[in-house]
């Protein structure tokens, strides 16, 4: 048992490094939040949300989404997502919280067809 948990303490998981285009994306991920919020509900159109962002949102002007920004959408800007939203609008019962995973699966999709 002594040799497994010394194997593992040498194992080493890269973590990926996330640089200013994702952060970015980061950005444009909190300007869409914050349209929700100004919305006063998870029952909005995501292409209704874009318009009402207007120039606020900034991919495909100042950076482009890489499969890396996707992968950090889906993991862990995926969990500042739901803790975000959860501050600021209850997520508290099933109807909100399917709500809210429907639209950022609508804007993952979106950025998804940006991927370059």
């Amino acid at each position: 048992m002594d040799e497994i948990c010394a194997d593992m303490n040498l194992l080493k998981v890269e973590e990926p490094e996330y640089d200013e285009n994702t952060m970015k994306l980061k950005e444009d991920l909190d300007t869409f939040m914050r349209e929700i919020v100004k919305s006063g509900t998870y029952d909005v159109d995501i292409y209704d949300l874009c318009v009402s962002c207007g120039h606020d949102l900034t991919w495909d002007v100042q950076y482009t989404v890489r499969e890396i920004d996707l992968y950090w959408l889906q993991t862990d800007g995926f969990e500042y997502y739901l803790k975000t939203m959860h501050q600021y609008m209850s997520l508290n019962n099933d109807e909100s919280y399917n709500k809210a995973l429907e639209l950022f699966h609508k804007l993952l999709e979106l950025f998804t067809l940006t991927v370059e």
